[in-house]
């Protein structure tokens, strides 16, 4: 495989976190963590992580590094009827979630376009998305069946950027990764801190651990949302993390690798 179409392992990290770190993390976690027992919810997704999510990345990576194939075909040496049929349904799953993403990717776009619009603000006294931009009678609607022209133009802009980015193959999806990545972080870090200065933070933060949490833990629904959250946050059997150790230099030892053996 030429160097063109082999990312570097640095890449690779930041493309995997890329991948993983999303709405299941940054949204998703500190909703389930409110929800279903607080700080002894978080140490159980550890823990689920560990046996499954943790081994399982394992396996794609070293997968798709040692047989560089596509989904479609990677488990040809065990079955090809097996193979098509997982390789088509993670197919599917990465055509259908970009498309939901898209959207609310589109959506942040319009958020930034309003946070730097101070006089479309002053003229607005509550909530702009639930007002203007998801309900009837807001700004953008048309006649045609309420379709939303403003969400639109922004769906487009995102699926014509990640076009765009995808024009430079893999190298495009590094570089962009290796530059994102670290922002987010950045972005994640400002907002925690600002969080911990809230009047009320230091009260919020301590119903994490009230003892009335662990009732929370004996319900079979808060066992079933840790692993399928261990899942969504590690983009699991998505093909994703196979197809990115495919690109990466052959026989490369993968870090979670290096940490446990």
């Amino acid at each position: 495989m030429s160097n063109k179409k082999q990312m570097t392992k640095f890449g690779f990290i930041v493309s995997s976190l890329g991948a993983a770190i999303g709405l299941g993390a940054i949204w998703g976690l500190p909703g389930y963590i409110n929800k279903n027992g607080g700080f002894y919810f978080f140490l159980i997704y550890i823990f689920a992580m560990l046996i499954v999510g943790v081994p399982l990345l394992i396996f794609e990576f070293n997968l798709g590094n040692l047989r560089r194939k596509s989904v479609i075909n990677i488990f040809e040496k065990e079955s090809v009827c097996f193979s098509k049929f997982v390789g088509w349904f993670q197919a599917t799953l990465m055509i259908i979630i970009p498309i939901y993403y898209a959207v609310l990717v589109g959506y942040t776009v319009i958020s930034i376009g309003i946070e730097f619009s101070p006089a479309l603000i002053s003229n607005v006294n509550c909530n702009i998305f639930n007002s203007q931009i998801l309900q009837h009678g807001g700004f953008g609607i048309t006649n045609n069946g309420g379709f939303q022209w403003i969400v639109f133009l922004a769906f487009l802009f995102v699926v014509l950027l990640v076009g765009l980015v995808l024009l430079f193959g893999i190298k495009g999806i590094e570089k962009l990764n290796k530059f994102f990545m670290p922002l987010l972080f950045l972005i994640i870090l400002i907002l925690a801190i600002y969080i911990l200065t809230v009047p009320g933070s230091s009260q919020g933060l301590a119903t994490l651990f009230l003892v009335e949490n662990l009732e929370k833990l004996k319900q079979s629904q808060t066992w079933s949302s840790v692993f399928s959250l261990a899942f969504f946050t590690t983009s699991l059997g998505m093909g994703i993390m196979m197809r990115f150790a495919g690109v990466l230099v052959h026989k490369t030892k993968i870090i979670l690798q290096k940490l446990i053996y």
